[in-house]
C-alpha cells in the first residue's frame, strides 16, 4: 500500500475558457481546460485578431478572488508573483498574433483560471 501511494500521480487542472470581443472588434481566444501532470510543463495558448494590439497580458484568478496580473511582455522579474517566479514566460508573436503562456514545473497550487487580455482590463 505504501509503495502504491509513492507512485501516485497528481494532476493540475488549469482552467481557461474565455473568448471576448470588444466594440472595436478586438478579440482574444483561448482554449477550455488543460490537465497537466504535476511537475510537468505546459503552454496555455492565447490568440487575438486585432492587428494593432500594443499590449497583451495574462491574469490569474483564484477561487472567490478578483483577477490579478500574472505576466505581461517585458515584465520585471521581481513583479511576477512569487509562486510563479522563474517558472513562467510568454512569447508575443505579433506575426501569428499569439501570446502563449508557458509554465514549467506545474504545481497543484497552480490550479486557477488563467485569462489572456488585450490592454489592462482590471
Amino acid at each position: 500500500m505504501e509503495n502504491a501511494m509513492m507512485h501516485r500521480v497528481l494532476y493540475t487542472a488549469l482552467l481557461l475558457c474565455v473568448s471576448t470581443e470588444t466594440s472595436q472588434g478586438q478579440s482574444v481566444n483561448q482554449s477550455s481546460v488543460l490537465i497537466v501532470k504535476e511537475e510537468g510543463n505546459t503552454t496555455i495558448p492565447c490568440s487575438y485578431k486585432d492587428a494593432t494590439v500594443q499590449f497583451i497580458l495574462w491574469y490569474i484568478q483564484n477561487h472567490n478572488q478578483a483577477p490579478q496580473i500574472l505576466y505581461y511582455e517585458h515584465m520585471d522579474a521581481t513583479s511576477v508573483p512569487a509562486s510563479f517566479r522563474n517558472r513562467i514566460s510568454a512569447k508575443h508573436d505579433k506575426d501569428k498574433k499569439t501570446f502563449d503562456l508557458q509554465i514549467t514545473r506545474v504545481l497543484l497550487s497552480d490550479s486557477s483560471m488563467f485569462l489572456c487580455a488585450l490592454n489592462p482590463t482590471v
